[in-house]
């Protein structure tokens, strides 16, 4: 007796890829700074009457929550893509990461549409769908995060030819600081040389994940929360990004700068921190690498008590420094408990809410900052931090669900019918 099966295309066995835990919790904290640094920055955002005021108010770093999901992109790519392109998987790829990024997009898209309340022209708002913004249309206001996505669009593209043609990314890294340098300063095209800078982050975290030369050594949460917290306060403490400034006035060599969002030399110098604290993220080191972060921790307080002498305690410069050097202080004490604490010699997850949160991290994303105009929208209940506080609140709660059901239930909808293949047929006899 012979009976027919049909199988869904789903249920055959598929290699395993390997998944970081520890990544997916870094993404999510990234998508909350990102949430929390644009509901302070941008003021009567969140609430129309009320806006939180003093020189610490914009010290979050969600400029490089931005970066870091570049290099989370390169390295999720090189871990899903671990054999060279050919022109039978180019489109393949390409649909995956269509059906990955649009969907839940176009929805984002459509709802800032609703929530509008300036005019835009229609090459603007189509330009948008085609992920243009930011370099050849203006981004609409009300959801400018989504700069990013046009970066992220180009550097899935730029993966086809490293990939298909074997180049290394480590060199790749090298060209791209040479095009971002040169497009910088000798050549005015500034949004290349932000392209360019930008693909080093990307391409940084498509090496880490191609790479075999690091170190295995499990992390701690006591290391992992540390080196989060010295994050939080990196970008305003990293002395290195004096350097464009001493260029600028004592050698004059100067910067062209994006009108727009994007990525400036000031931000690849920070990329050697980014790029340990993925490292150990993924439970990978390298040699001496108590001595690399002591270097860190030490030249990012030397920068505070510089800024401390130069312009005196009391100044704005140092208040503006107060969160990020608590954060520093505190992500120092975590560091110093994991170094009295025995090591790990299994790995280590984080708390799955931390975990869970990375997995809604892209809807959070794209959706957070329309919810947020659109609660500047309501005018009652405002005008007091009370109102801010709780209208925050509610934006979060928002975000957070909004998040849940873009990633956890449309998105999914969307990848059955979209990644849908022709069932196949197991004939069994019997």
């Amino acid at each position: 007796m012979t009976t027919i099966t049909p199988i869904p295309s789903n249920a055959l066995a598929q290699p395993s890829q390997k998944f970081e835990l520890n990544i997916e919790a870094l993404r999510g904290f990234a998508a909350l700074i990102v949430v929390f640094h644009h509901a302070i920055l941008h003021k009567f955002s969140l609430d129309p009457a009320y806006s939180l005021s003093g020189s610490w108010v914009n010290a979050l770093p969600g400029h490089s929550s931005v970066l870091l999901f570049f290099i989370l992109s390169g390295y999720v790519i090189g871990l899903t893509n671990t054999k060279a392109l050919t022109t039978k998987s180019v489109f393949p790829y390409l649909r995956k990461r269509l059906v990955r990024l649009y969907p839940i997009y176009i929805i984002s898209l459509l709802f800032t549409l609703v929530i509008i309340s300036r005019h835009y022209s229609f090459g603007t708002i189509a330009g948008h769908f085609l992920f243009l913004q930011n370099s050849l249309v203006p981004s609409i206001f009300e959801n400018n995060p989504l700069w990013s996505l046009n970066n992220e669009v180009l550097y899935y593209l730029a993966f086809i030819p490293v990939s298909y043609f074997g180049l290394r990314p480590s060199r790749i890294c090298l060209v791209a600081a040479l095009i971002g340098i040169i497009c910088g300063t000798i050549v005015p095209l500034p949004l290349l040389s932000s392209y360019s800078f930008g693909f080093i982050f990307w391409t940084s975290g498509l090496w880490l994940a191609q790479s075999r030369i690091f170190i295995k050594r499990n992390a701690t949460h006591w290391l992992l929360f540390g080196l989060l917290f010295l994050f939080l306060g990196y970008e305003f403490l990293n002395p290195f990004i004096m350097a464009v400034l001493l260029m600028d006035t004592k050698l004059h060599i100067h910067f062209i700068h994006p009108t727009g969002p994007g990525i400036s030399l000031g931000d690849v110098f920070q990329l050697p921190f980014y790029f340990y604290l993925f490292l150990r993220y993924t439970n990978h080191t390298i040699r001496y690498n108590r001595l690399f972060i002591t270097a860190f921790v030490a030249l990012g307080i030397f920068y505070f008590n510089y800024i401390v002498f130069r312009y005196g305690v009391h100044s704005s410069q140092v208040a503006y420094l107060f969160l990020p050097i608590l954060f520093f202080i505190i992500g120092i004490g975590c560091l110093f408990i994991n170094v009295l604490r025995p090591q790990s010699t299994t790995v280590i997850a984080l708390p799955y809410p931390f975990i869970k949160l990375g997995a809604i991290s892209y809807g959070i994303y794209v959706i957070h900052f329309p919810i947020s105009i659109m609660l500047s929208h309501i005018t009652v209940f405002s005008g007091t931090i009370l109102t801010y506080c709780i209208r925050l609140a509610v934006d979060l709660l928002l975000v957070l669900t909004a998040g849940y059901l873009l990633e956890l239930k449309v998105q999914p909808f969307f990848k059955a019918i979209l990644s849908k293949k022709p069932a196949v047929i197991l004939i069994e006899t019997i």
